[in-house]
């Protein structure tokens, strides 16, 4: 079955930030992680959305946009940290090498 085009290579990516996504910080000044402390040193790091805490109303130019989120970043191989942070801090991983840590087989 080599003439078989996996499904998952080709699906549109859906614009809206879900629990779920993968994610890289970005450096700004509002990263607290799960203590409330700086969270400056996780910048540029990978992580996974763990949680939606707020989104875009219908009368933005973004409705139903992820607005605050929980990043979920591993620190080992048994540890997170919990970073709440805004949407204009990450950077969404997309593509597939992102398939690939989910588990597809792409």
């Amino acid at each position: 079955m080599s003439n078989v085009i996996p499904f998952i290579v080709h699906k549109e990516q859906d614009p809206i930030l879900r629990k779920g996504d993968l994610v890289v910080l970005r450096l700004d000044d509002e990263m607290t992680d799960d203590d409330g402390d700086d969270a400056h040193e996780y910048d540029g790091m990978h992580g996974i959305v763990i949680a939606v805490r707020s989104v875009y109303g219908p009368e933005t130019e973004a409705p139903g946009q992820a607005c605050e989120i929980d990043v979920g970043i591993p620190v080992d191989d048994d540890e997170w940290e919990e970073v709440t942070t805004h949407i204009e801090c990450v950077s969404r991983v997309l593509g597939l090498e992102s398939k690939r840590l989910r588990g597809h087989d792409v």
